[in-house]
């Protein structure tokens, strides 16, 4: 039986983990394929500055059921451990443990290539990979992140910046004058590698809403009294399970573990006062941002049992109150931007309306025009698949061999195989990651996605050793 992994970040390293731990069969071979910049590095820890940190502690960053793994492999490496990592130093440790799985597995073997095109027939998947014809039982589609959107439709334009990353390459002959668009973990990247280590004397960012995301807080473990998975099945069992339902359970809960609901409410629009009101009460933001971590291992698996209308209500008017607490920058990162706001070496403008390419940039937001050399793109990345310009994503597309999801991204089943309007479920299919925001929600950290594709590994296995009863689609 021959597997394909597709793109090799935290997901795919997190599966072959999995699935090295389980004992494959001997006449399992699997290949990885992906770029060589991405290869045990996915798009988000690629090769680049240190300043760019990761917004997640070390302790919770480990590939591995021992939570301590990610900060002995950092002492190990003689690096200095501090609460957060750079981005770079988390790229370098999923490199060394995606390898050190290759070097364990004679049937698992890196390709340093990328697929543009993979057809199915039914029952096994074809692609060619360098200049050769390839076919495989399974394949695993772990690509991370579509590309940029461009809201301003700007791309290709001189000194339109439309991908930052690698910043160390992209950003380093940036000078003065710099627009950065976005005020999201993005845009404080460029952000910060333009003022400490370009030291450019001023940077102004531009969004339609003037918030930055909430700081990290004091770790909380939790052990929720009213919303757990039991009561969710019994309102899923008594016909009951609907978001309202939902709504009220979720805030009994915050009652119960003392947490105010006001704190969804504390952003004032003052941005230098909502920064510091997070980095003085590290243990208030703190209960919350783990209390929602908490709440969204629960409410995952449960998610895609609400109407498409109630789905859509929940991403309207509750996500942006979850979101802005639940990817927090480090208290470091937070205290340098209070720093530049007061000293004028940052400027913030929001209300951005549009942008215009004459001699110069020309922004208007708030009924001003602020001429700029250079702008960078930080908007994030876009989840329609039908308007991708990703080859391999536009080519499933396009062979119906994947739908989009009404949230964004593409459609998948409660365990992960992809859903085709041509063939319905297939089960020899996995997608997992950004690119399935629909049935994953928000679980995008390393820990989560290391603890969810455990499921994935255990129905490959059983898989391998049952070939034949698990080739057919629904």
């Amino acid at each position: 039986m021959r597997i394909l992994f597709i793109g090799a970040g935290v997901s795919s390293t997190s599966l072959l983990k999995h699935l090295s731990e389980l004992k494959l069969n001997e006449n399992v071979a699997i290949d990885v394929v992906d770029s060589k910049n991405h290869i045990g590095r996915g798009q988000a820890y690629i090769e680049d500055s240190d300043v760019l940190r990761a917004n997640v502690p070390v302790q919770e960053m480990s590939l591995d059921k021992d939570a301590t793994h990610y900060e002995r492999w950092l002492k190990e490496q003689g690096y200095v451990v501090d609460r957060f990592s750079s981005r770079r130093q988390f790229g370098e440790y999923m490199e060394d443990v995606l390898m050190s799985i290759v070097r364990a597995n004679d049937n698992i073997q890196v390709i340093k290539d990328k697929i543009e095109h993979l057809d199915y027939d039914g029952q096994l998947f074809h692609c060619q990979i360098g200049n050769k014809e390839k076919c495989y039982d399974i394949v695993y589609l772990g690509i991370g992140m579509l590309e940029y959107m461009d809201p301003y439709e700007l791309k290709g334009m001189e000194n339109f910046i439309y991908n930052p990353y690698p910043i160390i390459k992209e950003l380093k002959d940036v000078k003065q004058n710099v627009a950065i668009v976005g005020t999201g973990l993005s845009g404080i990247d460029c952000l910060r590698y333009l003022l400490i280590e370009r030291n450019l004397g001023k940077v102004y960012m531009f969004n339609r809403s003037n918030e930055l995301p909430a700081v990290r807080g004091t770790h909380y473990d939790f052990n929720f009294e009213y919303f757990t998975r039991d009561t969710l099945l019994k309102y899923v069992q008594d016909e009951q399970f609907t978001l309202e339902n939902v709504k009220s359970l979720f805030i009994k809960e915050m009652r119960y573990q003392e947490i105010s609901l006001e704190l969804f409410e504390r952003k004032s629009g003052d941005i230098i006062k909502d920064l510091q009101f997070d980095v003085d009460h590290p243990d208030t933001v703190g209960k919350l941002e783990y209390f929602l971590i908490e709440f969204n291992k629960i409410f995952t698996p449960f998610l895609h049992l609400l109407s498409k209308a109630e789905q859509k209500k929940l991403f309207e008017e509750y996500q942006p109150y979850i979101s802005s607490n639940y990817s927090p920058m480090p208290r470091e990162v937070a205290t340098h931007i209070i720093e530049w706001l007061q000293s004028g070496r940052l400027e913030m403008i929001e209300d951005l309306e549009k942008i215009e390419k004459k001699e110069l940039f020309i922004l208007t937001a708030d009924e001003k025009q602020y001429e700029m050399d250079v702008v960078i793109n930080a908007t994030g990345t876009n989840m329609d698949i039908t308007s991708t310009k990703e080859p391999l994503v536009q080519h499933l597309y396009m062979k119906k061999l994947i739908e989009p999801h009404h949230l964004g991204g593409l459609k998948v089943d409660s365990h992960y195989h992809v859903v085709s309007p041509k063939y319905g479920v297939i089960k020899n299919f996995f997608a997992f990651g950004e690119l399935t925001i629909g049935m994953t929600y928000l679980s995008n950290a390393v820990f989560d996605i290391f603890d969810m594709t455990r499921e994935i590994a255990i129905e490959i296995k059983q898989t391998a050793n049952n070939p034949a009863k698990n080739k057919k689609t629904d």
